[in-house]
């Protein structure tokens, strides 16, 4: 029992250094190889054999955000992956050699790089690249995944847009519409009341007032007259005094009992003359005063209907805008 289990236990610790023995196997090779790669090899110049070969550069872009896109200023903001691969002649190897190791990572600042830069670039900083590793394959092949957040100005032909959709909201339409009706009511309020309390000293309604408001829009409206109008004060007739039969019936003459003096009927007369004309004035002020009442109980008939016909008709356009 004591023998199974020390075999056990060897096998164990057999079983967990072994990968570690060949993962540090794998890994001196790859220091080896790194060494001898980079040895005399410098980043500096195009990796060809021949200085008149084309090096072909396989580019792909992947956009993964739109980050921003400013209408304003035309600029136009990414977030991209940018994957890059080309053959460098001068770090090949044989996999044979290093233990079949045929592919290595490695910094991308240590091997050459082409240059490839925006054209329509929007930024003010310089261009730099993302310090990500490279795959290195045997053949020479590079393989560099890197990510780049670009801002490149982008034209925008705004008349190529469609329209925005500005709509507001029914409680909006309501809330608008009551606010106008309730704007021109408190205006149309304020006339209404000048012209009834326009007091005794306004001036006489207008000729075209009076034949137009008074006479053709009152009747239109329904609007009489409060009342019969007065008629015309007439002025009190003095019936002459008796005279006194001539030969008898009266009191004897004498020194008290003489005709009655005029000049008391020419007082009483401009007394009363004053007192007409007085009342005249009044009458003709109230008159006026009536009129203008008048004229503005028929403008305020014509206007409440000019009130709830515009309330009928936006009540009805509201509602049918929201269905």
């Amino acid at each position: 029992m004591g023998l199974r289990s020390h075999h056990l236990s060897l096998g164990l610790l057999l079983l967990f250094l072994l990968p570690a023995e060949c993962l540090g196997a794998e890994g001196r090779l790859a220091l080896k190889l790194f060494r001898d790669l980079f040895a005399n090899y410098t980043s500096a110049l195009r990796p060809v054999a021949d200085t008149d070969q084309t090096l072909n550069v396989t580019l792909e872009v992947t956009l993964s955000q739109i980050i921003d896109m400013d209408e304003r200023n035309q600029v136009l903001t990414l977030y991209l992956w940018i994957r890059q691969e080309w053959t460098d002649a001068y770090l090949q190897w044989d996999p044979n050699a290093y233990g079949g190791l045929d592919a290595i990572r490695i910094p991308s600042s240590l091997v050459w790089r082409p240059d490839i830069v925006l054209y329509n670039k929007a930024d003010a900083q310089p261009p730099g690249s993302a310090s990500t590793n490279v795959v290195l394959r045997h053949d020479g092949t590079v393989r560099w995944d890197a990510p780049a957040i670009t801002r490149s100005s982008c034209p925008v032909d705004v008349a190529a847009f469609p329209p925005p959709a500005e709509s507001v909201p029914l409680i909006g339409k309501y809330y608008m519409a009551t606010m106008t009706m309730v704007t021109f009511s408190t205006a149309l309020t304020i006339l209404i009341m000048n012209l009834h309390y326009c007091g005794p000293s306004a001036r006489p309604v207008p000729a075209w007032a009076r034949a137009l408001l008074l006479g053709h829009l009152a009747q239109s409206l329904c609007v009489q007259e409060r009342g019969e109008p007065c008629g015309q004060s007439r002025s009190p007739e003095l019936s002459p005094s008796p005279q006194s039969p001539k030969g008898g019936g009266g009191p004897p003459a004498g020194p008290c009992h003489e005709p009655r003096c005029l000049c008391h009927q020419e007082a009483l007369l401009h007394h009363v003359a004053t007192i007409a004309n007085t009342f005249r004035s009044h009458r003709a002020a109230q008159r006026c005063h009536e009129d203008w009442k008048r004229l503005a109980r028929v403008m305020d008939r014509f206007f409440l209907g000019i009130f709830f016909s515009m309330a009928l008709v936006m009540s009805l356009l509201v509602l049918v805008q929201a269905l």
